[in-house]
């Protein structure tokens, strides 16, 4: 039974002989095998790469690529948010919210104009005079924002608000103007 030649075998060749090892101690009982393997290895032309300078190329050329991927990633990320706000504070986008209610008498579908205080934690919705009824619970949806922390707590919204009836939220409210 002879050895089998495996294509990870290495073959050396001497004076046309295919031989085991470099110093050509031990032959190939299989020459055409070894002749094939022989042939395989050499038959793939590679050309010569300078990987050096290769690397160079690709290196500066991925770090210039990365620089302006994350350019465009971080101009992105504060434009969206420049444009979030932007759209919170003009009333384009909603936020609804449990919110205190002051009015009197309140028809479904009709409109009010109503106030309220920059106010961080809680918002308490004035819809009519303060001596006529007292401070309800609804849902309310406000366009428009209802906190800023570069105004003052005194600092005062005012909003048109349709009253829904039934509806959630109960309440709708558009920013209409701020003091």
């Amino acid at each position: 039974m002879s050895p089998e030649v495996l294509i990870s075998t290495k073959v050396y060749l001497k004076n046309g002989v295919f031989w085991k090892d470099e110093d050509c101690t031990e032959i190939f009982v299989d020459q055409e095998g070894a002749k094939k393997i022989w042939d395989e290895m050499h038959s793939k032309a590679r050309p010569m790469i300078d990987l050096a300078k290769k690397s160079k190329e690709v290196s500066f050329r991925e770090s210039v690529t990365a620089i302006i991927q994350f350019t465009v990633i971080v101009g992105a990320l504060i434009g969206g948010e420049l444009l979030w706000d932007a759209a919170k504070t003009n009333g384009w986008v909603y936020h609804t919210q449990l919110t205190s209610v002051f009015a009197g008498g309140w028809a479904t579908g009709e409109y009010k104009d109503c106030t309220s205080e920059n106010s961080s934690t809680h918002v308490f919705l004035d819809c009519g005079t303060l001596s006529k009824g007292e401070y309800k619970q609804f849902k309310v949806r406000f366009y428009g924002p209802t906190y800023d922390k570069e105004k003052p707590n005194t600092f005062v919204y005012n909003w048109k608000c349709r009253h829904n009836g039934q509806d959630d939220p109960a309440i709708t409210c558009e920013i209409f103007t701020s003091n």
